[in-house]
This record gives C-alpha cells, structure tokens and sequence, in this order.
C-alpha cells in the first residue's frame, strides 16, 4: 500500500492532520517502525537480510564471521545457482 494511502487512512484515526508537517512527519515516522517491525517479524529471525561474501574460485572451505548464525541456503551471487551446503 503506498505511504499516501497509508496516511490518509491513520490521520484521522489517531487526530494527526497530514497538511501539518511535523504531524505528517510524526506519522511517517511510526509507519516506518511499524513496517520494519513486520519486516523484523515476518520470517524466521534474520532469514530475510542476505550477506554477500566475496570468495577466491579456488576456496574448497571457507568459515564465515562471528555475527553469522545459521546459514539458510547459499548461492553463487552472479549466476543465482544454489550451492549445497555441506555442514561440519
């Protein structure tokens, strides 16, 4: 739904007036919580965020970062082919 609908569905809902900027911009501001709130809750924890990591074609084995979790799925990131993933 585009951002206009969405404010000239909630302003009169919550009093706020979209003509008054600093009420439009208050509103623009919880409608962005709220969207990345579904964003954060939408999928299983961080599914929906992608890393791109650049490997040397050679690379048989490769250890990711400490702030990767769990590795979903893997895929070359130019061609779109999934790589098995074979786990130690």
């Amino acid at each position: 739904m585009p951002l206009k609908d969405l404010l000239t569905r909630l302003a009169p809902d919550l009093g706020y007036s979209i003509s008054s900027p600093q009420q439009r911009g208050d509103l623009i501001s919880m409608i962005n919580m709220a969207a990345k709130n579904l964003y954060d809750t939408n999928d299983l924890p961080g599914c929906l965020r992608e890393q791109i990591f650049k490997l040397g074609t050679t690379d048989q084995q490769i250890s990711f970062p400490s702030y990767v979790a769990d590795v979903v799925a893997v895929r070359d990131y130019d061609s779109q082919i999934p790589i098995t993933l074979h786990d130690m």
